[in-house]
């Protein structure tokens, strides 16, 4: 044991980064098609950038029904197991899709038709980009549509570790670990290999917050760079690309530069406020194209986001006290994990593993033996950071009140779902304090990964058993 323990101590990040890799990999193959969260509707966005159509598209002018045009043989593929998966025995986890008839046709059918996916029309074009690569690339020497479909999955895949190896790269010393440690989350993992706007979400947050850190830290040194800030500018521009409300994140760009006003040079004053303003600009720029889009309408529901928003002006106590008393009863524990499985016994984690996970995230930056007291600026901006992961937890739940929760309801908030809160984990845990670990509760923090990644596995063994 003693041994195993001084070889994770020694190799940590190339072992995380090796049982990363895989597990996703092997999440690539265990889930069928479309048994990610609303994968259908977002493999149709993606084979639609992927044609060249980069926003989703009306025939009648109707907003509740926007969608791509794709080929009969995809709109099949969907039909096949979407109407699997509506059946009382539906399986989501599984290894004998590779093998079925479904999909053997050509990826290239000249066949067009249109297929409406309005649920994935408000996300901007830029986390479809691999997705669409694939697909042009599968259609374009004419793969099997199952092909196709497994090359859409590993290249999305490949593209969001990138951004986090990205982020692993360029987050300071203290943070490597816990970059790695959000990256290692079941649910992150999943969201990886699923075709969807969600591991590009996670990714580039990590990417932001890293990118963030580093400035902050050459800040401190007066080292700060040019080049620093453009990568920061990067970071933000994919940010703001990523799913809503994760722009709300760029006001920790601001928050920077009235803490540390003394410490940055005008000129990279200039660079930052320019990169809050460009940034500002693309989000209402597409808030504005999104505004109209009715989300909820597409899944059955009743709902409209200007009578919502009348509502909550009409009577914005009733909606204070909802909005309030959904944000603190709500089950967050499962943000590790939550997806659908092959028997409801498998959908999320035990308690337990929960909050393991959560503890080891927490702990997470105080693995480092290298720990520098925090200036008084890094200390408030941690808390800028704790207020807004509260803003945008809030946000989350008005979000899903405008476009899922039918009109003037005044005493739930509908739709919110775990999964929304994962990025957002990472203001919490980058903890600027000094606090020293013991050696047994260092080793804790590098298991717990380990240990929500071995019950994930295990549940998905067990479903094949």
């Amino acid at each position: 044991m003693r041994r195993v323990i001084d070889f994770l101590k020694h190799n940590k990040y190339a072992v995380a980064w090796s049982v990363l890799i895989l597990s996703v990999i092997l999440s690539v193959f265990v889930r069928v098609p479309f048994a990610f969260y609303d994968e259908h509707v977002h493999y149709i966005r993606a084979v639609g950038v992927g044609n060249g159509q980069m926003l989703s598209y009306s025939k009648d002018g109707d907003m509740t029904k926007l969608g791509h045009d794709i080929n009969d043989m995809d709109q099949a593929y969907i039909q096949a197991y979407m109407q699997d998966s509506t059946s009382k025995e539906a399986v989501n986890m599984d290894l004998f899709w590779l093998l079925d008839d479904i999909g053997s046709e050509s990826s290239s059918s000249a066949n067009g038709v249109y297929s409406v996916n309005t649920s994935a029309a408000p996300y901007t074009p830029i986390p479809y980009l691999s997705y669409g690569i694939a697909s042009a690339g599968g259609q374009l020497v004419g793969v099997s549509i199952e092909t196709k479909f497994i090359l859409m999955r590993i290249v999305g895949a490949i593209a969001s570790l990138l951004i986090v190896f990205a982020a692993f790269c360029l987050a300071p010393r203290r943070y490597k670990w816990t970059v790695l440690a959000v990256a290692l989350v079941p649910m992150s993992i999943a969201s990886f290999a699923g075709i969807s706007t969600d591991g590009f979400t996670i990714a580039s947050v990590l990417l932001f917050i890293a990118a963030l850190l580093r400035n902050v830290e050459k800040i401190q040194t007066q080292k700060l760079t040019g080049k620093d800030i453009v990568v920061l500018g990067g970071a933000s521009g994919a940010l703001v690309a990523a799913k809503m409300p994760a722009f709300l994140l760029i006001a920790l760009i601001l928050a920077v530069i009235i803490l540390f006003w003394k410490k940055i040079k005008q000129r990279h004053r200039v660079y930052l406020f320019s990169i809050i303003g460009i940034t500002a600009v693309l989000t209402l720029a597409w808030a504005w194209y999104a505004k109209d889009i009715n989300t909820g309408a597409f899944w059955g529901r009743e709902v409209d986001t200007v009578q919502q928003l009348e509502y909550i002006a009409s009577a914005p106590v009733t909606y204070a006290k909802n909005l309030v008393y959904s944000v603190i009863s709500y089950n967050y524990n499962n943000v590790t994990y939550l997806l659908y499985a092959n028997s409801e016994f498998y959908t999320n984690l035990p308690f337990i593993v929960d909050v393991v996970i959560l503890i080891g995230l927490m702990l997470s930056p105080f693995v480092s033996t290298k720990q520098r007291s925090p200036t008084k600026e890094q200390r408030k901006l941690y808390w800028a950071q704790v207020g807004l992961f509260v803003v945008a937890v809030c946000a989350i739940f008005t979000l899903l009140y405008l476009q899922f929760t039918p009109i003037g309801t005044p005493n739930r908030i509908e739709g919110v779902q775990p999964r929304y809160f994962l990025p957002f984990l990472l203001l919490l845990v980058t903890v600027p304090h000094t606090f020293r670990l013991s050696r047994g509760w260092r080793i804790f923090t590098y298991m717990a990964p380990f240990i929500g990644i071995a019950v994930y596995l295990g549940f998905i063994v067990a479903q094949f058993l």
